[in-house]
């Protein structure tokens, strides 16, 4: 599993995925169910950086289903988060906010503050992506409030990403540009995902 991050960390999907798929192969001769769920959020991850939704999908969504078995909160609200911003790259917008309304309801108790922040800017984003402006700037609000009290620029680059969209669509192209020059700018002081980043930049082009 260590392995496995590390090449994940250095890009390598292949040498990524054949150490997942050893470890969710140990985990699951041994019985250990939570450890399965955590090889295939590995797996999951994998396909999301080379973009291969469908595959991601899939996996996520066997991860799903043994969270939900063993009442695992935490793991549901990720894997529902990642479900829903899959079906937003698959323009399957219903579907997305679907899950995401799932991954709030899952991370509310726990009171996990970067993810119920990242769950928002994820909802702020398939808002945007459905022309759902009013939701989106007021998700993209909350997502870019939150992010800048815990210093995370990877969430804010998101939130500011919806911001821009919401501008675009009201006819203000400064603001809008001004936005997605300052999600650029946090995403590159960031942690982010690999795909998100791509998807993210492709949009603002």
């Amino acid at each position: 599993s260590n392995l496995a991050n590390l090449c994940v960390d250095q890009n390598d999907w292949v040498a990524a995925e054949t150490h997942f798929a050893r470890c969710l192969d140990i985990r699951r001769k041994v019985g250990d169910v939570a450890g399965t769920a955590n090889a295939l959020n590995g797996l999951g991850n994998v396909y999301l950086g080379r973009a291969d939704y469908d595959c991601a999908a899939a996996t996520f969504g066997e991860c799903l289903d043994i969270f939900e078995e063993i009442s695992a909160g935490f793991g549901i609200a990720v894997a529902t988060l990642n479900l829903g911003q899959i079906e937003t790259e698959r323009g399957d917008l219903t579907l997305a906010l679907e899950y995401l309304a799932r991954a709030h309801a899952a991370a509310q108790p726990l009171k996990a503050r970067d993810l119920l922040t990242d769950i928002r800017a994820a909802e702020a984003r398939a808002y945007a992506e459905a022309s759902l402006w009013e939701d989106a700037a007021d998700a993209a609000d909350d997502a870019l409030a939150a992010a800048r009290e815990i210093a995370n620029p990877g969430i804010e680059a998101k939130a500011l990403w919806a911001q821009a969209a919401v501008a675009l669509a009201k006819g203000d192209s400064a603001a809008s540009l001004d936005n997605f020059g300052k999600s650029v700018e946090a995403a590159r002081g960031a942690d982010l995902k690999r795909w998100e980043a791509r998807s993210l930049l492709g949009r603002a082009l």
